[in-house]
C-alpha cells in the first residue's frame, strides 16, 4: 500500500529555522524509537520489515543510540518499511495468545521491549470483518506518575481510573 505525503499547508508556511528544528526533532524521536525496537521479536522477525533487516545487515540487532543523526538508517527505514496494519502484527499476538508458553523470555521483548502489561481487545461488532482483535499494551513510562498521596508529591493529589473488563477464554 502507498501512502503519498502530502503536508498539510500549514508545515509549508514554518520558517527556515523551525522546519529545520522539527525535522531534526523528528529525526532523532525516530532514531531513539527504531533503538529501542531494535531489539524486540518482531523487529527481528516480521515480513514486514524483512527489507529493512536486509538492508541494514548485521548492524540491527541491536541498533545503538550513539549516533542520533544516522541520516543512512533514517533513509533505509523511510524506503525499506512500509504503512503496517493489524495484519502485521497478528501472528506475533496469535504466538502469544495460543501458544502453551512455559517461560517469560517466550514473550520478553515481542512487540517492545520488556514484558507486556495487559491485552486489549476489541468488541466483535467494531471491527472490520467483525473479527476480534488483541493488542499487547506494555507500560509507558513517560504516563507512570507516582501515586495520588505519594509523600514525594506535596501538595498534589492525583486520581487515575483505568476499566478493565475481564473474561474467561
Amino acid at each position: 500500500m502507498n501512502i503519498s505525503y502530502d503536508p498539510p499547508q500549514s508545515l509549508l508556511a514554518l520558517t527556515l529555522e523551525l522546519k529545520g528544528s522539527s525535522e531534526k526533532r523528528a529525526k532523532i524521536n525516530l532514531f531513539r524509537a527504531l533503538s529501542k525496537l531494535s531489539g524486540t521479536i518482531f523487529f527481528q522477525e516480521a515480513q514486514a520489515l524483512a527489507t529493512l533487516r536486509d538492508a541494514l545487515g548485521d548492524v540491527y540487532t541491536p541498533l545503538l543510540p550513539d549516533d542520533l543523526e544516522n541520516h543512512e538508517l533514517l533513509d533505509k527505514f523511510f524506503t525499506c518499511v512500509p504503512f503496517t496494519t493489524y495484519e502485521d502484527y497478528q501472528p506475533f499476538v496469535a504466538y502469544l495468545l495460543d501458544s502453551k508458553l512455559s517461560r517469560l523470555s517466550d514473550v520478553n521483548n515481542l512487540l517492545f521491549p520488556g514484558l507486556l502489561a495487559y491485552i486489549a481487545r476489541t468488541s466483535a461488532a467494531g471491527t472490520t470483518g467483525g473479527q476480534l482483535k488483541y493488542f499487547l499494551k506494555y507500560p509507558d513510562s513517560l504516563y507512570l506518575s507516582p501515586r495520588w498521596d505519594s509523600p514525594d508529591v506535596p501538595g498534589f493529589k492525583r486520581c487515575q481510573f483505568t476499566l478493565i473488563h475481564l473474561n474467561r477464554w
